[in-house]
């Protein structure tokens, strides 16, 4: 028996694809899609996008982003820099990957999703020897003031 295909994931290869996943992002960030469709930062450029489709329809199902650094890049450059210290990385001698703008359409709670978007993240931490991840992330309705040592 035939074992069918609920997602797949692959990197944006165009900047139709880009685009996709910056709708998708706000959508679900809160922006306020009337008058701005898309979730755009300056550090779009310079990372890699990640699509999870559907592979019945085709659709972005979710999505995220990541920024490849080799040991001792300057990792102030990146998003997480914006909020955090992340000077000791800099000294850091191992490649590092910041991931960000994880997301997933609305009203999806489905676990295999995540697990492709871990599955692809392994492969990739794997083939370039990825030593660390980092990024931050939000969460509505937390006391910020009790993770701000972390």
């Amino acid at each position: 028996m035939k074992k069918s295909c609920k997602y797949t994931v692959r990197i944006a290869k165009t900047m139709t694809d880009v685009r996709l996943a910056q709708a998708l992002r706000a959508s679900q960030f809160g922006k306020d899609t009337a008058s701005c469709p898309l979730d755009v930062d300056i550090f779009d450029a310079q990372c890699k996008h990640v699509l999870i489709e559907a592979c019945e329809t085709g659709e972005i199902q979710g999505c995220f982003r990541f920024m490849h650094f080799g040991a001792g890049d300057d990792v102030t450059g990146g998003y997480s820099a914006q909020f955090y210290n992340l000077q000791h990385l800099m000294i850091y001698g191992q490649p590092m990957l910041e991931i960000g703008r994880f997301c997933m359409r609305g009203g999806i709670q489905d676990q295999a999703l995540l697990r492709i978007a871990w599955a692809y993240l392994t492969r990739y931490v794997d083939a370039h020897d990825i030593a660390l991840i980092f990024g931050c992330s939000s969460f509505s309705g937390t006391d910020d003031t009790k993770y701000s040592d972390a």
